[in-house]
Order: structure tokens, then sequence, then C-alpha cells
């Protein structure tokens, strides 16, 4: 029943994130431009790949860690805070260096550059809260907090469009302050007392580095094959191309949202689950119905599409084809989504790691043609067909591993996913 509770929170959680985004997105690509927007988006995109992945896998270990009960919960989580304020300060200092040198984006303000390069820091404390609250099962918890953060991106950037105050720099300055809150808030909901006189347990660090790397260099692959085609836009073509491109991007993973939802509340799930024929029925039908509902809201979204002219301006007309073009890779991206997190908590790790470089490597490599061939209508034909073949590649191999055939995946009903249902529909509508 929790895990039906954790699925139903995070589903509720990403809805108001979808209503919240589409509003938002429509306030900063009006309020800024095409052109602001891919200045901005461009910065926070390099900043946040740092922020995400630059980490080395350690952080994204705490969840497995955690469970593994060889170091106390206060050790473990005091640990990874210390690492992740120096190896913060260590890139701080590498990118004041490079900009100072000329040597790296040239285009922007110092001062900008500096305080945004906080968010690294503020990503880090956050990814150790979440994996936290996946690892002790307290999601609820926690998307209390994201639902509240939504609420107040909401009003904040309204705000700024109304008084007209919205410009490239107070938006990338509101971003700051807003990883800043959202990190305290996660973390100090954890009920734990931080140790200033706490001194950093190395073991922890260069065990979670053991574990966590390959799945980081995974991770950061499946992060690039998602971003690789706006980095090559803004190369090949111009920073409105780009800000064009990313408004299509934006709306469009608006569906990986319900994948999203699910992965953690099924990580979560897993690692409280001891027979591994359970953890496959659990995957099974979790994977299918995720599928399932991304598929019949890309077929809305692809109506919808259309309307994109109306509420964000007539210089974003060339995003409403990328938007449909997108929306059907990422129906089957959806599928690897989900099941990543099945291999991961089995710790097949190299399993992740091979279907990231070939769907990277493919990506990159359909990008290099398209691209000047067709502009952002090419990179998001390049990138529907990466997040094919990296979608069907997850669900191949997972059949095979739970040993069910395609046929009786897409179409038989098991006693298991009718329970599902039953309890999912019971909880409705979620308090």
């Amino acid at each position: 029943m929790q895990y039906v509770k954790s699925i139903g929170s995070n589903l509720i959680l990403q809805i108001i994130q979808v209503v919240i985004g589409i509003f938002t997105s429509i306030f900063i690509y009006r309020g800024i431009g095409a052109e602001g927007n891919g200045y901005a988006r461009y910065l926070l995109l390099l900043v946040n790949i740092i922020g995400q992945y630059g980490h080395l896998g350690i952080l994204n270990s705490v969840t497995h860690f955690l469970k593994k009960k060889n170091y106390r919960r206060e050790e473990i989580i005091t640990t990874n805070v210390i690492y992740s304020i120096i190896i913060f300060l260590i890139y701080e200092i590498i990118i004041i260096f490079f900009k100072a040198k000329g040597k790296i984006i040239n285009e922007y303000n110092t001062i900008i550059v500096i305080m945004v390069g906080f968010i690294i820091l503020f990503n880090y404390i956050s990814i150790i809260a979440s994996s936290v609250y996946t690892g002790e099962n307290k999601l609820l918890k926690m998307n209390r907090i994201l639902k509240n953060m939504q609420f107040i991106r909401l009003i904040c950037l309204f705000s700024l469009y109304l008084t007209k105050s919205l410009t490239v720099n107070s938006f990338l300055i509101y971003t700051v302050i807003e990883s800043l809150v959202r990190s305290y808030l996660l973390i100090k909901k954890l009920d734990f007392n931080f140790d200033l006189s706490c001194k950093i347990n190395t073991e922890i660090i260069l065990k979670e580095f053991k574990y966590g790397f390959f799945i980081n260099i995974s991770a950061l692959l499946i992060f690039l094959n998602y971003r690789v085609d706006q980095i090559m836009v803004k190369e090949f073509l111009n920073l409105k191309s780009f800000g064009v491109y990313s408004l299509g991007v934006t709306l469009s993973e608006l569906l990986l949202l319900i994948p999203k939802s699910v992965s953690s509340a099924l990580m979560a799930k897993l690692y409280n689950v001891d027979r591994s024929i359970e953890k496959g029925k659990v995957a099974l039908f979790t994977v299918k119905y995720t599928f399932l509902a991304c598929l019949l809201l890309s077929c809305v979204g692809m109506f919808l599409a259309e309307l994109v002219p109306l509420f964000y301006g007539d210089e974003y007309r060339e995003s409403v084809l990328v938007i449909r073009v997108l929306f059907w890779g990422i129906t089957f991206a959806s599928l690897g989504k989900v099941l990543s997190s099945f291999f991961l908590e089995k710790e097949k790790n190299r399993v992740v790691l091979n279907i990231s470089v070939l769907t990277f490597i493919i990506n990159f490599i359909i990008n290099l043609y398209t691209i000047p061939k067709y502009g952002i209508v090419g990179a998001a034909l390049a990138s529907s067909v990466s997040y094919f073949i990296y979608g069907t590649a997850y669900l191949i191999l997972f059949l095979k591993n739970v040993e069910v055939k395609v046929g009786t995946f897409l179409f038989k009903l098991s006693n298991e996913e009718y329970n599902f249902i039953k309890k999912f529909k019971a909880l409705l509508p979620l308090r």
C-alpha cells in the first residue's frame, strides 16, 4: 500500500509541476524572448551538468549505503555534505580561472557566472536529501516540500513578469535563490543535526565512489543523450534557434514527469522487497502502465502543440513540429527511465552503462547530419530515434530477465496488476 501511495503522491506532484511548469514557461519565454531564453538556458545547462553529475557518482550512492546499515545515518549524511562543499569549491575555482583566462563562456558576466555556479552546491545538497528520502521510503514527506516549492515558483515568476522585472539576469538570480531554498528545506526536514566538528569519512567516500562511478557515467550519458541536441543546436545554429528549440524540449519533456514520478517510488520499493520474483512483478506492471499513460498523453500533446504560438508568441512557431517529433521518442524513453531503476537495484550497472553509451553515440552521430541539413527539427528527429533505441533496449533486456514475452507484457492483465489498479483507484482522490 505504501508503494501505491508513493506513486500516487508522485503523480499528483508531477501533475502540479506540469500545470505550473506550463504557466511559468509562458512568463519566462514571453518575458525574456527567444534569444534571451537561449542565453540563460545555455548557462544553466552547463552548470546543471556539473551540479547533477560532477560529484562522480558519490552522492547517488547514499541510498544504497543507507540500506547496508554498516554506517550511522548521521555519518553518511555529514560525510557527503562535507564532500559536496569541497568538490563545489574546486569546480567554482576552476570555472573562475578559465573564465578569467577567456577560455569559456566569454559572453557572460563574471559575477553572474559565479553566482549561478552556486547552483552546483545546492544541487548536491538536494541530491543527498532526496537519496535519504528515497532510501527511507519517505517520498510523501519530500513531495510536500517540492509541491510547495512549485507554488512559490509560480508566484515569484508571475510577480516578476507582471511588474516587467523579468529579465535574463533576474531570472538567473531567481533560479539561484530557488535552488538554495529547495536544498535548505529538503535537508532541514530530514530531522538531522549537522555536526561541524565531524570529520569526513574517506572510507565511505571511496566505497560510494566504487559503487556509484559507473552508474554516474551512465546517468551522465543519458542526460547528454537528452541534451546533446541542445548543445549542438547552439554550436551549429545560434542562440535564438537554441531558445526556440529549448521551448520544444521543455514542453515535450513534461511527459517525462510521469516516469520520473514512478521511478523514484519503484526504486524505494525495490530496496525494501527481498524476493527477486516479487521485484520483477512490481517492475513489470509499473513500466507497462507508465508506457501506456505516456502513449495516451503524447497523443493528446500532439494536438495541443498547435497552441504554442498563441500562448508563447509567433517567434516560437517552429517549436510546434519539434514538440510533435519529440513526443513519440520520449514515449519510448519512458521505458528506460523506469527500467533503469530495476537494473541499478540489481547492481547490473554494466547494462545501464552499455545502453547509455550506445544511445549517446547514435544521437551524436545522427545530429551531425540532421542539424546542418534540417535545423532544429533535425535535432528533434535525431533525439527521437535515440530515445526509441534507448527504451526498447531496456524493455528487451528486462523481459528476457523476467522471462515474459512481449505479447504477454502488452496484452495480458495479471492478478498483481488487477490488485494494484484496485488499490490505486481506492486512493483517489489522494489527500
